[in-house]
């Protein structure tokens, strides 16, 4: 059809690069979102890597953005507990190789607007 051919093609240009289905947290035992801004001792491009690697390999990481200003990172946790969370944080600290200078987090109480897409 018309319509299936134009998605095709906006896929094929790269204005559609996936598709996803949204779950919810709670029943997948992560109801914590937590959001942290992360400073690093070091701010090269190597420092940056390690870092960056490290997170990808961290499952309770669901986004994360690099910030222009004062913060380099800003992660988006989901975790079953402050606990856990706190755990993580911990070892993202105490890692040497990765240069965490600081990280503030910011919990989540409710969710007031789910992320809805770009608009258009």
């Amino acid at each position: 059809s018309a319509c299936h051919a134009r998605v095709r093609r906006l896929e094929k240009e790269g204005y559609i690069t996936g598709y996803r289905a949204t779950l919810k947290p709670e029943l997948l035992g992560r109801p914590l979102t937590v959001f942290a801004l992360v400073t690093l001792e070091r701010h090269g491009r190597q420092g940056q890597k390690a870092f960056e690697a490290h997170l990808k390999s961290l499952p309770e990481v669901s986004e994360c953005f690099e910030l222009s200003g004062q913060w380099a990172y800003l992660i988006r946790f989901v975790a079953k507990d402050i606990e856990s969370y706190q755990t993580l944080t911990e070892g993202l600290i105490d890692n040497p190789n990765l240069g965490v200078a600081q990280v503030v987090s910011h919990v989540a109480m409710r969710t007031v607007q789910p992320f809805q897409g770009i608009p258009l």
